[in-house]
C-alpha cells in the first residue's frame, strides 16, 4: 500500500520544476497509451487548470506507486484504463447522494489505496481558491480512481 509519507515526499520532489519536467517527460514516454487516453474526447471539457491538475495527480500516483513497489507501473493501455473507468463511473452513478464526499466514500470501502484516494479527493476538494467546477471535480475523480486502481492492481 502507498502510504501518505511516500505520496508526501513525491509531491515535494514535483514542486521542483526541474523533476517536474523531467518526470513527465519520462513518464509521457513509458505510458504513451495514457498519455493518448488523456486527449480524447473525454476530457476536452476539462478547463487547463483542471487538466493541468490531472497531469498532477498523475505525476504523484506513478511516482509514489513507483517507489512503493520499486520499479515502473507496467504499461497501462487505453482499453484497461477505459474499461477500470467505466466500472467507476458506475460505483459514482449508484451513489445515493448529491454531495461528493459521500458519492465518494465507496471508493474507499472498495480499495487498498487509502491513501492515494485521500490524496485525489483532497486534490479535488472545493475551497475558496479552487478553481476546478462540478463537472471536472468528477471526471477527475473517477479517472483517477480508475488510474489507482490500474497502477496499483
Amino acid at each position: 500500500m502507498v502510504s501518505e509519507a511516500t505520496i508526501e515526499q513525491i509531491i515535494a520532489e514535483l514542486e521542483e520544476e526541474e523533476y517536474y519536467q523531467s518526470y513527465l517527460e519520462a513518464l509521457t514516454k513509458q505510458q504513451e497509451d495514457l498519455f493518448v487516453f488523456y486527449q480524447s474526447e473525454n476530457f476536452e471539457v476539462l478547463l487547463q487548470e483542471e487538466y493541468d491538475v490531472m497531469i498532477f495527480m498523475t505525476l504523484v500516483i506513478f511516482g509514489a506507486t513507483e517507489r512503493t513497489i520499486e520499479k515502473n507501473v507496467d504499461l497501462i493501455s487505453i482499453k484497461r484504463i477505459e474499461d477500470q473507468e467505466e466500472i467507476h463511473w458506475m460505483m459514482m452513478q449508484e451513489a445515493n447522494s448529491n454531495a461528493f464526499r459521500d458519492r465518494v466514500t465507496v471508493f474507499f470501502e472498495k480499495s487498498k489505496q487509502e491513501d492515494l484516494l485521500a490524496f485525489v479527493e483532497d486534490t479535488l476538494a472545493m475551497d475558496e481558491e479552487s478553481s476546478i467546477s462540478a463537472v471536472g471535480r468528477e471526471i477527475l475523480f473517477v479517472t483517477m480512481s480508475a488510474l489507482i486502481e490500474c497502477a496499483t492492481g
